[in-house]
């Protein structure tokens, strides 16, 4: 209510007077912002009050939360905040201090960087530095510093990452927002909302930077009676929103098919992989077939072979705990049998045979222990992991792996008999590790050299 909120803000104007640590103070300062933002009201006597720190003597920290604790209460600027946010905001405004705030401080501060209006530049050229070194911070941390920046130059960032939002033309954008988006376009950061293309590779075609591909083709179209020639992606977009779906799933509409040769429908299937234009959908019985024809059978054709590594190239240094872009690209390398480079093993997830089947077998093992394994043998998240490492253990017979299949068998085996609970789970596991023995000789040979040290494994027949 209005008296709890009063008398926060005199709490807040008294911790204000004494406090000395700039940090500290900097919240603060937010916190006395913040309360009459959430509270939907202005409060234009609390400017006064935040003048003193906004005096170029005050931390540079400090005067960026004073400038936009001023915004929030006041919806405006005076002379003196519009003054020093810039300099605080240039200097202090970086990925790693920008976790400290909810999910206000993007809209507050791209709120602020419209107001001044020449903000955007400085923020884009900041955050390109940090992207160029990306491991620098965390995803959430660059994903809220871009969303920032794209604010700030007036883009309609959405916050939903999943948001269906048309991509726009290129000349919708005014001058200055193109030179932004051209700045970030070639980083793995997400536009989402803005009307620019989500995958990084059609982003940088889109832009021609990049060479057209199938999807930025020309092509004639009749839309609304009249004729336009538009890119294929464009086509593609208006068919999808216009009409209802095709009475059989499929992922290319049947009208954009038809002027399509079948490379051309590979071509364009294949990058809708990458996200490309946000044109992803199930494919129907024959485009996949139609993919394959032309990626898999030995009559492959060449052209897009190489795309398909352009995709599975493009997304090596992308700083995230998994690629953005779907299963399908490296499905279908691991269907021509090819041997899938050192830089892809990230890609590739442990219990994914078919792709783990294509590995030497040191970098199967690392992609195990990437995972990384349960170091507690006798947690509950061990007992889940046991039949499933020990499951790929003929592709992965390490000694390291074998080690923690024996140590965490005996540790879970161990924990269950102090409980008086039941083993079925363990001796499962038993099971399964003798059976996968018949057949793997290094399983067998483990066992036989590890029976020594442990006594619950039965001795040979």
């Amino acid at each position: 209510g209005q008296g709890d909120r009063d008398a926060a803000a005199r709490a807040l104007g008294a911790r204000r007077t004494v406090e000395t640590d700039p940090f500290a103070l900097a919240h603060l300062l937010l916190a006395s912002g913040f309360l009459h933002l959430f509270a939907g009201e202005r409060h234009p006597s609390l400017a006064s009050e935040l003048t003193p720190f906004l005096a170029d003597d005050q931390p540079d920290l400090v005067r960026t939360a004073a400038a936009l604790a001023h915004l929030a209460s006041t919806h405006d600027l005076s002379p003196a905040a519009a003054k020093a946010l810039p300099a605080a905001l240039h200097e202090h405004l970086r990925p790693d201090t920008v976790g400290w705030c909810d999910g206000r401080w993007p809209h507050l501060v791209a709120a602020v960087a419209r107001r001044l209006g020449d903000v955007a530049p400085v923020l884009t050229r900041a955050l390109r530095e940090d992207l160029e070194d990306s491991e620098l911070y965390s995803t959430n941390q660059k994903r809220y510093w871009a969303r920032i920046t794209l604010d700030a130059a007036g883009l309609d960032v959405d916050y939903d990452p999943w948001a269906n939002t048309p991509v726009r033309d290129l000349d919708d954008f005014s001058p200055p927002q193109q030179e932004i988006i051209r700045e970030l376009a070639p980083f793995f950061i997400e536009f989402t909302g803005t009307g620019v293309p989500r995958g990084r590779r059609a982003r940088l075609r889109w832009l021609g930077v990049a060479p057209p591909g199938v999807l930025e083709q020309l092509k004639e179209w009749t839309v609304d009676g009249e004729t336009v020639r538009w890119p294929l992606w464009k086509i593609w977009q208006h068919e999808r929103s216009e009409g209802p779906p095709p009475a059989e799933q499929s992922c290319l509409p049947p009208t954009v098919a038809a002027v399509l040769t079948d490379a051309e429908r590979a071509e364009a299937l294949l990058e809708t992989c990458d996200f490309s234009y946000d044109l992803s959908r199930r494919f129907s019985a024959d485009e996949e077939n139609i993919v394959t024809d032309h990626i898999v059978t030995d009559h492959a054709n060449d052209r897009l072979v190489q795309v398909l590594r352009e995709i599975l190239d493009d997304h090596t240094n992308e700083p995230a705990s998994e690629p953005t872009f779907s299963a399908r690209p490296l499905d279908l390398w691991a269907a021509r049998g090819s041997e899938i480079p050192p830089a892809w093993d990230w890609y590739v997830r442990w219990r994914a045979r078919k792709h783990m089947a294509l590995l030497p077998i040191e970098r199967r093992e690392a992609r195990v222990l990437a995972a990384p394994l349960p170091e507690d043998l006798t947690s509950n998240e061990t007992g889940l992991r046991l039949p499933a490492v020990i499951g790929i253990l003929d592709l992965v017979p390490t000694p390291r792996l074998l080690t923690w299949v024996f140590d965490a068998i005996a540790a879970q085996r161990a924990h269950c008999l102090a409980r008086g609970q039941s083993l079925g789970n363990v001796d499962a596991a038993i099971s399964q590790l003798l059976k996968l023995a018949e057949t793997v000789p290094e399983v067998k040979a483990a066992l036989d050299d590890a029976r020594r040290t442990h006594d619950w494994i039965p001795e040979a027949g």
